[in-house]
């Protein structure tokens, strides 16, 4: 692990704004691909059924996709690492 290159926080942040451009796709496509199984269905019943789960859809995928994000963006900066070095020196008081 000490052979372990340091990635740039900035390059990081970069790849977490590429992620959540993707995920903008995958809600945009997803969303689309519930309003085209509700049509094939005959349950679309109403222009307001087809927004409100279109909307769902597309931030249920959004936030799946920020909190995955988040979470690969703190370790690759290294935020993560001061926090375990503060509890690590916790740990090894008497």
């Amino acid at each position: 692990m000490a052979n372990e290159k340091k990635l740039d926080p900035s390059d990081s942040w970069g790849n977490f704004r590429r992620l959540m451009l993707i995920m903008m796709v995958a809600g945009v496509v997803a969303a689309g691909a519930s309003l085209f199984w509700l049509h094939a269905t005959d349950a679309l019943s109403s222009l307001w059924l087809a927004i409100m789960v279109a909307i769902g859809v597309f931030l249920t995928v959004m936030l799946a996709g920020v909190l995955m994000g988040l979470v690969y963006a703190s370790n690759r900066s290294g935020i993560d690492d001061a926090v375990d070095h503060h509890q690590r020196r916790d740990h090894e008081r008497p």
